[in-house]
C-alpha cells in the first residue's frame, strides 16, 4: 500500500509543500500523522506563505479535506497566505462542491501559484526586516 507523504521545499521565495494524502485505503491514523506534520511545517514557515502541491493526491476524502482546511486556517491565523495547485479534476470538483474554491486560491500549475504568492512573501520579509 502506498503511504501518504509530505515534502517541504523551502529553498525559494515561497515554500512549496508537496502533499500526497494517499489512496482510498489510507487509514485515519496515517492521515492524522500527515496532518500533524503539516501543522508543524506551517507554524515554522517564515514568512508564512506556502503553496501546497496536491498532484500526487488522487482522492480527497473528508479527512483529507479537513487537513487542508486546517492548513488554510493556520496560515491565515499567522497573517500568511496559502494556495493549492495541481489538483486532479476529482479533487477540484470536491472543492467546488464544498465551495472551498470560493475562499481558497487554487492554481493549475505550481509555477503560477508561486509567482502569484511571491509578492506576499517579499512583503512579509520586508516587514520582518523592518521590525513591523
Amino acid at each position: 500500500m502506498r503511504r501518504p507523504m509530505i515534502d517541504l521545499d523551502a529553498s525559494g521565495d515561497v515554500s512549496v509543500i508537496q502533499l500526497d494524502l494517499g489512496p482510498f485505503s489510507v487509514t485515519e491514523i496515517m492521515l492524522d500523522s500527515i496532518g500533524v506534520e503539516l501543522v508543524e511545517m506551517l507554524t515554522k514557515l517564515d514568512p508564512p506563505v506556502a503553496v501546497i502541491d496536491l498532484s500526487p493526491t488522487h482522492h480527497l476524502g473528508s479527512k483529507a479535506v479537513s487537513i487542508l482546511v486546517n492548513a488554510w486556517r493556520i496560515t491565515r491565523g499567522r497573517k500568511g497566505r496559502i494556495a493549492f495547485c495541481r489538483l486532479n479534476p476529482y479533487s477540484r470538483e470536491i472543492l467546488r462542491t464544498l465551495q472551498l474554491d470560493r475562499h481558497w486560491e487554487v492554481y493549475e500549475t505550481r509555477e503560477e501559484a508561486v509567482r502569484t504568492l511571491k509578492p506576499s512573501a517579499d512583503k512579509a520579509r520586508r516587514a520582518a526586516e523592518n521590525g513591523t
